[in-house]
Order: C-alpha cells, then structure tokens, then sequence
C-alpha cells in the first residue's frame, strides 16, 4: 500500500494536519517515534505508529527497511520536527523518493549556514564556546544568545555571567555530545518568513511580525499584509536569497529575521513547515495550508 513514513511527531507540530491529510489522500501513515509507548498509543492520528531511537539513523534504517520487506510502498519521508529533517532528507534520498528535500543541513547547522552565506551580512557573529569558563572579551560582548550547534529553534539569552554559565550548563545537560555556540544578540524586530521551494523557484507563504519577550520566546505573531511596502519588499528580497544562497531547490523553510537599522540577521532557519499554531493561523489568514502543501510536494502531487 502506498505509504508515508514521519520521523516523530508532536500534537502541537503542524505534522498532525499531514498525517490527517496523507490519510485523507488514502495514504498508509507511519510514524517513528521515540516518545513513551503510552503517549504513541494515545495518538489516534497515524495508522501505525513504531517505537525507535530518532537519534539514531540506523535504528531509523532498519526500521524503513521492514516496512519495505512488509510490502509497504514507500512514497516519501518527512519530518516535521526540525531535530530530524536531516535524517528524513537523507532517507529520501537513500530510498528513492520522488521529492527529495535538499538544504537541510545548510540550514540546522551554523557552520554550514554560515558558510553558505558568506559574503553577507545575514548571519550575527557567533563562536563554538567549549566550558562555562567566560572571557573577558566574551563578556564585553554581552547579552549573548547560547544555541546548540545543530538544533534549530532553541536559544537562551544571557545578560550575566552567572546566566551565562547557567544556560550553558543547560544546554550541556541537554544535548551532550552538540555544541553550544554564544551568538551575538541582535536588538531589533523579529520577523518570520515561512518558504516553500519547488524546482528551485521559491512562494513565500507568509511573513509574519513576532512579538518576542525578555527571554527570547514568541508570544504572538501577526500575518504582515502582502502590499508593497519598503518593509515587505525588503524582508521578501531577503528571505528569497537567503533561501538561494542555502542552495534549497526543493523543500520547506522557516527563516526567523530581526531587523537591525536597515540590515536583516539570520537568527534561526528551520527547514520545515511552521507550528500547528502557525500553520493555522497561515491558513485562516491566507488560505493556505503549509503542512499541507509540504506534503504535496513530497508526494508530487
């Protein structure tokens, strides 16, 4: 039966709304998750849902592989937890899907993407910080921004050394083996510029003004109307070579932007669909649906 394979899930993930669709379309859902059994049987949402380490790519592998043996019809790969969509883009590609969403590692890791955007002002200073031991030439740059190396959406600001040492500290604990990188804080608006890539030609779905409190997490966001203003122009401009310069030919993009004078900073990309709050909101305000549409372009459809 024709199938579709999703690397995690999450009730608040804007992957819920895909899976309802896949099924709608008449497509066989499998979700991998490494959440507790109790919570993956709870979930009503996929017809199967198998229990793997997500962490590791061949335990994911393996698992792709028996649903081949089982006769399954493998007809794409997705994930839409930013943690994974490198592993369901190498998988794709791997297993010969149709769409294979390419750019991912360009965009969740920060080496990479600065990389890719050389030559440019896009991307805010940063370096890898390997202790909780603080320089004094770290201090004079502060506040500073602590962020995994390779994990999209997670920044802590510290102000204080003794925030400093406690984010980082955190950001240990959490992910062990990534590393934390101080990144230079940016005063300024913050904006979102929800992409999706086809054949190289890039739709901005909708661009967004976000309200960000002292600790750096969203708490409203409000669809910027499509007029042709300096603002609109500027930020579409950007987010269209943003999203060249990363190579993406095909495949979704979240770019979060602030504004600093008459110059845009990258402080976070995510390569896929936005929340299920976000994606809601993208589809009541503009009647379109990004998950959905994500979907679509997967299955070539």
């Amino acid at each position: 039966m024709k199938t579709v394979v999703f690397l995690d899930f999450d009730p608040l993930s804007s992957g819920v709304e895909a899976i309802r669709a896949a099924a709608e379309w008449r497509y066989h859902t499998v979700a991998l998750t490494d959440r507790p059994a109790a919570t993956a049987a709870a979930f009503p949402h996929a017809h199967t849902v198998r229990q793997c380490r997500l962490d590791d790519l061949n335990e994911i592998r393996g698992l792709v592989s028996r649903l081949v043996l089982e006769r399954f019809e493998l007809c794409a790969i997705l994930s839409f937890s930013a943690p994974y969509c490198v592993s369901a883009a190498l998988l794709s590609k791997e297993y010969g899907m149709l769409k294979k969403f390419n750019g991912t590692e360009k965009v969740c890791d920060k080496f990479l993407s600065q990389k890719s955007l050389r030559g440019t002002d896009y991307m805010p200073f940063f370096r890898v910080t390997e202790t909780s031991s603080i320089m004094l030439k770290t201090v004079k740059e502060m506040p500073l921004v602590l962020k995994p190396l390779t994990v999209p959406g997670e920044g802590y600001l510290a102000q204080t050394v003794q925030q400093y040492r406690r984010v980082f500290a955190s950001l240990r604990e959490k992910y062990p083996d990534i590393p934390v990188i101080a990144e230079k804080y940016i005063d300024g608006p913050q904006y979102l510029a929800v992409t999706l890539t086809e054949n190289g030609d890039t739709r901005i779905l909708a661009m967004m003004k976000q309200d960000v409190d002292k600790s750096l997490s969203v708490t409203g966001n409000r669809i910027l109307p499509n007029d042709h203003s300096e603002l609109i122009y500027s930020l579409k401009s950007t987010a269209d070579d943003i999203i060249r310069l990363f190579g993406i030919k095909d495949g979704p993009c979240q770019l979060t932007l602030r504004r600093s004078g008459d110059r845009w900073k990258l402080t976070d990309a995510a390569p896929c669909a936005p929340s299920g709050e976000i994606n809601a909101l993208i589809e009541a305000e503009r009647g379109v649906n990004p998950a959905r549409e994500t979907l679509k372009l997967a299955l070539g459809l």
